[in-house]
């Protein structure tokens, strides 16, 4: 694997983006194993669309159709993430929300965040530029996604960790309102710089 291609992988990552603010928000609000999950869906989500966006770049680049289709898709998800936000900045935040039925909500979070997140082409691209696709055998594509899998669930685990903090979360209980307020605007943003590329 190419270390330019990684460590623009790994900055691509590490920006905030709808993964990002799924692990913080589960975080803040029902704490370190929700946030363990949400990682955990993120990654399990990427370790599908990998391989799967190794063999399509190729065909979108074909195709342009199928990529502002998926380019819209991706950005009104945003923006319904957006509403849900505003929604639940009305809701009142109970810190020791740590069923069961959470954890498995956390990791659906994750998981439909990450496939429907419009960075993911993205970030799956920036490790295949300048890479020819013909030249690359089954080795170099499970060492490419192995060591990206692991940064993906290190990176968003030590974010989990560090926003589950006692102190962080009795802050965020404080002013989860105007936080959510904050985030749904960061997503509405996005949503429309996604959906407006593509015209």
């Amino acid at each position: 694997m190419h270390l330019s291609h990684f460590i623009s992988f790994c900055i691509l990552i590490m920006s905030p983006g709808p993964n990002f603010i799924a692990v913080m928000r589960n975080a803040l609000s029902t704490g370190l194993i929700s946030a363990f999950f949400t990682a955990l869906g993120i990654t399990a989500a990427f370790t599908i669309m990998y391989p799967i966006t190794l063999h399509m770049v190729a065909f979108l680049q074909k195709d342009p159709y199928i990529s502002v289709a998926i380019s819209v898709l991706a950005g009104m998800y945003l923006l319904y993430l957006g509403t849900l936000n505003i929604k639940y900045a009305k809701k009142d935040t109970d810190l020791s929300k740590t069923s069961k039925h959470c954890f498995k909500k956390s990791f659906k979070t994750g998981f439909i965040t990450h496939m429907l997140n419009p960075k993911s082409l993205v970030v799956g691209m920036s490790i295949l530029a300048g890479v020819n696709l013909s030249e690359i055998s089954l080795f170099d594509e499970l060492e490419m996604e192995f060591f990206s899998v692991l940064f993906i669930f290190m990176w968003f685990s030590l974010v989990g960790i560090l926003l589950s903090r006692d102190n962080i979360r009795i802050f965020y209980k404080k002013h989860h309102e105007s936080i959510s307020y904050i985030v749904a605007l960061y997503l509405f943003f996005l949503g429309a710089i996604t959906i407006k590329t593509v015209f």
